[in-house]
Order: C-alpha cells, then sequence, then structure tokens
C-alpha cells in the first residue's frame, strides 16, 4: 500500500495518507514538481505538489533522472548521496522522476488551498495552460521565422537532384606562358 506524506508549509506539519493500490492511479505517470489534486489523498480544496518518494527498497527518485526506472548515475550530492569530503563523488543508485507501481512512498507538499473544487480545477486548467504556452514559445524559438523560410529557395524533384549532382567549378589557372605571350604582345 503506497504511503503519501503530505507537509504543510504554512502549518509546519505534515500527515501520513495510506492509499489503496487503485486510487494510485491518478498518480501514476506523474512527475515530481507537477500539482495534483487533493483530492487523491483526501484533502478536498486543496492543490498538491510532488517533491519526491522512494520505492519499496528505499532507492530515491531524483528529479533529474528522466523515466521511472532505477539507474546508477555518479553523483557529487543532491538527493541520494551525501558526499563525505569536498568533491567526493560516488556511483549510487536511484530512481526516476516519475510516479510508478513501484513507488512505495510519495512526498506532497500543499501548495494552495481553495474553497470549492471547481475553483481547484480552474487553477488547474489555468496552470496547465501556462505550461503548455511556454511550451510553444520555446519550440517556436527553435524553429526559423516564416522570413528566413521564404528567402531560402525550395527545390524539388529535378531541380533539388541537379542542385545536389553539380558541384562547384574550380577558377582555372593561368600558366605561366599565357601570360608571357599576352606581354609580348602588349609590346
Amino acid at each position: 500500500m503506497p504511503l503519501l506524506i503530505v507537509s504543510d508549509p504554512k502549518t509546519g506539519k505534515s500527515q501520513k495518507v495510506e492509499l489503496e493500490d487503485a486510487r494510485m492511479s491518478p498518480l501514476l505517470g506523474k512527475r515530481i514538481g507537477e500539482v495534483v489534486e487533493g483530492s487523491v489523498a483526501g484533502l478536498q480544496g486543496k492543490l498538491l505538489k510532488i517533491t519526491g518518494g522512494t520505492d519499496k527498497d528505499g532507492v530515491p527518485m531524483r528529479p533529474d533522472v528522466h523515466g521511472s526506472a532505477k539507474a546508477f548515475i555518479i553523483l557529487s550530492g543532491g538527493v541520494g548521496y551525501k558526499a563525505a569530503n569536498k568533491g567526493e563523488r560516488k556511483r549510487k543508485l536511484v530512481r526516476g522522476n516519475i510516479v510508478s507501481a513501484e513507488s512505495k512512498f510519495l512526498n506532497l507538499m500543499v501548495v494552495e488551498e481553495t474553497k470549492s473544487l471547481k475553483k481547484t480545477e480552474k487553477v488547474l486548467k489555468v496552470k496547465k495552460a501556462k505550461r503548455l504556452a511556454r511550451a510553444k514559445e520555446a519550440s517556436e524559438a527553435e524553429k526559423p521565422s516564416k522570413a528566413e523560410e521564404a528567402k531560402k529557395p525550395k527545390k524539388t524533384g529535378k531541380a533539388a537532384k541537379a542542385v545536389k549532382a553539380e558541384k562547384p567549378k574550380k577558377a582555372a589557372k593561368k600558366s605561366p606562358k599565357t601570360k608571357t605571350t599576352k606581354e609580348e604582345e602588349a609590346k
């Protein structure tokens, strides 16, 4: 049975909530840092942020490891390893940042308290829209602008093949004999 540890930064208290495996499904596939509804943990009207967790073996989840599988990575500090000496690094076993069926403990933090479920849904939709807008802006920044695309000639079919096959011509070198004959003619 998965265990949720829900922390409230306003009060400084935390509470444990046991979930049945069937009630865990809304959390599966979520990443560390994502916001979920509090109704998952029996806290209606609250928004909860996933801050971390461990699996059944005690292997911690790291936000910088993608996926939900276990991986051996070299760590110099942070979640899963505390260096004894400055500059020390060690290969440690950690789990990815996505909640999976193997997750045993999940750490959650109360982000917002709302009075109604409709308001909670609205806040979630707004946050999702902002996240999608940021992703769209990032993808547009990578693409060339329409003006740049218009400048590039588009060739298809035989013309494109002819351009690929055509090699740049080298400038013809003049032999020294040609120069002397022209100089002689000028005299």
